[in-house]
């Protein structure tokens, strides 16, 4: 008695069943994108932003002797998925610094600061440099001398007297 076929079994060079769907793909079908590779879209740009990162804080707080950047670090760094350009931003722990002018600064070592990453990473093309300041910590200052500034008021609003 013949017994019958569930899953077309297709023998390979090695003779043996590849399963169910007749590939040796897995169950994506096996589509790899344009990149070839298994990976989920998106984590090339941030494995390099990463270094890139790494890199530019060292050269940034070391390397740079510019007045404009004695306080200035770097907070994170952005990459196209193309890793053609790169956004830095950056941010200082000082409320004196301004931040205009240390972005003006990086912007005239950006050269310098590419030569430090082609020597540091195996790109084939090293992503232009594009600074930004990052105003987070600014803004939570201001919101802090706000709330600073606000009066406590110990009287009931309800009553107009004391609590």
């Amino acid at each position: 008695m013949r017994m019958p076929v569930l899953f077309s079994q297709k023998s390979g060079p090695s003779g043996g069943s590849r399963g169910p769907s007749g590939g040796s793909r897995g169950p994506s079908g096996g589509s790899r994108g344009p990149s070839g590779g298994s990976r989920e879209p998106g984590r090339r740009p941030k494995m390099v932003a990463a270094q890139v990162f790494e890199v530019l804080s060292l050269a940034v707080t070391s390397m740079l002797e510019d007045p404009r950047l004695l306080e200035v670090s770097v907070t994170h760094v952005e990459i196209t998925p193309d890793l053609s350009q790169a956004k830095v931003y950056i941010t200082s722990a000082s409320k004196t610094v301004d931040l205009g002018a240390a972005v003006v600064a990086l912007q005239k070592a950006a050269g310098f600061l590419r030569r430090q990453l082609a020597a540091a990473l195996t790109l084939r093309r090293v992503p232009d440099l594009k600074f930004f300041p990052d105003t987070v910590l600014m803004e939570a200052w201001k919101l802090d001398d706000v709330i600073s500034g606000i009066k406590t008021d110990d009287t009931d609003p309800k009553t107009g007297g004391e609590k």
